[in-house]
């Protein structure tokens, strides 16, 4: 379906309505072409056929201070929670960057190992919180070194493929140590790398999850895309990375 202004609506493979420009291509493979990048080789992105609008799972992103041009958005195209599993990849596209990264925040109560230095009290209890992979988080494993990255720039490779504006990036997790605490929770924050050559990163949507009662109840099954982190995510990366520049 081709809109009055020139936008497709393609159907992923999973279901869910990628809205692109009428000019991108679709290959009977699968495969999906974007500012001459080709996506989807390796994971089936998209199919050929064009449907009916269905954007339940699109987030817009904007800002005021972007300008003519450069907002852009975010697609969950497949994947999710399943279990004690989080496997989900999304498709941002209109967003000049450099490249895609994850940021995933972590806070627990203190009644497991005491990972993480920022210690904040809500609702009569006490959290210890800690950027994932970070500098004052679980030690043995740094996502990339002197940012708040989740990814390497190795592993990131295999989890995102990007050409200037568009590409995707898949969130993957399998916590083991849910089992030590009462209250475990994880923010998942997509963000663009160098948004518009401008030196700090932009958020572009960001999710929450986790479980009570020692690992035994998750608190969703579902991933809710928000346009920002919330607060506690924020004042968690300010206090483990403070130089880092973060919209």
């Amino acid at each position: 379906m081709i809109d009055p202004d020139g936008r497709v609506e393609v159907e992923t493979s999973y279901g869910n309505i990628v809205t692109v420009s009428a000019s991108d291509s679709y290959s009977a493979d699968g495969n999906y072409q974007y500012n001459g990048q080709t996506y989807g080789s390796s994971n089936a992105l998209l199919k050929a056929n064009p449907t009916i609008v269905d954007d339940r799972n699109m987030v817009n992103v904007s800002s005021t201070s972007q300008g003519p041009g450069q907002a852009g958005n975010v697609t969950l195209l497949y994947g999710g929670l399943k279990g004690t599993i989080l496997d989900v990849t999304f498709f941002i596209s209109g967003v000049p960057a450099s490249n895609l990264q994850i940021i995933q925040t972590v806070y627990t109560s203190e009644d497991g190992p005491a990972y993480g230095k920022y210690k904040f009290s809500e609702g009569g209890e006490t959290y210890r919180g800690f950027v994932d992979g970070g500098v004052n988080g679980k030690p043995g494993y740094t996502g990339s070194l002197g940012k708040p990255y989740y990814y390497s720039a190795s592993v990131l490779l295999g989890e995102s493929h990007w050409s200037n504006t568009a590409g995707d990036i898949t969130a993957f997790d399998r916590p083991t140590e849910r089992t030590n605490y009462k209250t475990t929770r994880f923010e998942t924050i997509i963000v663009a790398v160098n948004f518009n050559n401008t030196g700090t990163d932009k958020i572009l949507g960001a999710f929450q999850w986790g479980w009570n009662n020692f690992g035994r109840v998750p608190i969703t099954q579902n991933i809710t895309l928000n346009k920002s982190a919330s607060p506690t995510a924020l004042k968690i990366i300010k206090a483990d990375y403070p130089s880092y520049k973060l919209k």
